[in-house]
């Protein structure tokens, strides 16, 4: 029974890296194909738009007026590295953990998403724009949202064995 159940759960976790990757790709793809750089669609005045940037730095534009020469080779292999030590983690440490290993998942789906653009484009393909009137969020796509949302579930997965681990103590 335990075999069957691991093998769901590794299907699952496949599942979860796919589907991210794909919402990420396509959702930069349409986003490409339909709007011109720079274009803006307002979704909520003032606050949620679709605007199609290319960000050629890493979050919040850092490098972005690095040289390209150093900028795209320099985070392909950033990129390279964390997904490599993601792995490793996932492999090594994230067994046992069910949500650890959906974090994992996600992060790592993320990361694959923006290295694809770094190596086929040079930069990353952004569009998610929150604002609020003239304030505004660095835009983001899918897979930086991926990456957030697989970070949050980490910290809260420690949370949550921390507190387990603390209430064996005290029973102890």
């Amino acid at each position: 029974m335990r075999g069957t159940e691991s093998m769901k759960n590794r299907i699952i976790i496949i599942l979860i890296f796919l589907v991210s990757l794909t919402l990420d790709q396509i959702s930069k793809y349409i986003v490409q194909t339909e709007m011109v750089l720079y274009q803006s669609i307002t979704i909520s005045e003032n606050f949620f738009h679709i605007t199609y940037i290319l960000n050629k730095g890493a979050a919040f534009g850092l490098f972005s007026n690095s040289s390209e020469s150093f900028r795209t080779p320099f985070f392909i292999a950033v990129s390279i590295i964390a997904i490599s030590g993601l792995l490793y983690f996932f492999i090594a440490f994230a067994k046992e953990s069910r949500l650890s290993q959906i974090a994992l998942a996600l992060i790592l789906s993320g990361a694959a998403g923006n290295l694809v653009d770094r190596i086929y484009l040079g930069f990353v393909r952004d569009f998610i724009d929150f604002h609020w009137y003239d304030i505004h969020w660095p835009a983001f796509n899918f897979a930086d949202t991926s990456i957030c949302i697989g970070t949050g579930l980490l910290i809260l997965n420690l949370y949550r064995q921390d507190l387990k681990s603390s209430k064996l103590k005290a029973q102890s």
